[in-house]
């Protein structure tokens, strides 16, 4: 932020009630904008810094603990899985912890899913394959009769029941400097 932006931020007084009139106010507004933005671009960028710093601090004493923690992991999991052996209701509860086992649920390993949907197909399997249908809403827009109230009228004259068009409001966006 230079000089300038900064007598900019300083000048301005939000008490008292400013309009644009003209060209010279309007660009009066702009210059404290661009004063503003560029205030909030310096804070950004150190807060960005600091944090930037402060993850890797977190990454390197996090990265210090988890071979411990696997370490230990594992200890605890190898004492579960032979007692499991000898005992197949066997659960290991401490005040401190529990481990506990859930089985892996059995997928379908796909190598080219396509090929296998081609071979569904040909077999006569087509309940086993999922169809996604959608709406092609910029053809509707091309192709379909636009009435006065919205509603969307095809080829036949017929009205399209659950779907009308809609305007949506003007947007407006505010760019200062570059």
């Amino acid at each position: 932020m230079n000089e300038l932006q900064s007598q900019e931020l300083e000048n301005i007084e939000q008490d008292e009630r400013f309009t644009v009139s003209d060209l010279d106010s309007a660009n009066w507004v702009f210059k404290k904008l661009d004063a503003i933005n560029s205030k909030e671009t310096e804070i950004n960028n150190l807060a960005d810094k600091e944090v930037e710093r402060i993850n890797q601090w977190r990454e390197k004493e996090v990265e210090k603990l988890q071979g411990s923690k696997e370490y230990l992991q594992s200890l605890v999991i190898e004492y579960y899985r032979s007692e499991k052996e000898k005992d197949a209701k066997f659960k290991l509860n401490t005040p401190y912890g529990r481990v506990s086992s859930r089985k892996g649920s059995k997928v379908i390993q796909v190598s080219n899913e396509q090929e296998v949907i081609n071979q569904l197909e040909q077999r006569g399997f087509n309940d086993y394959i999922k169809v996604t249908k959608k709406l092609n809403q910029s053809d509707i827009k091309k192709d379909f009769n636009i009435a006065d109230n919205g509603a969307l009228i095809d080829a036949n004259g017929e009205v399209l029941e659950g779907a009308s068009l809609i305007e949506k409001p003007t947007s407006y966006s505010v760019k200062v400097g570059d």
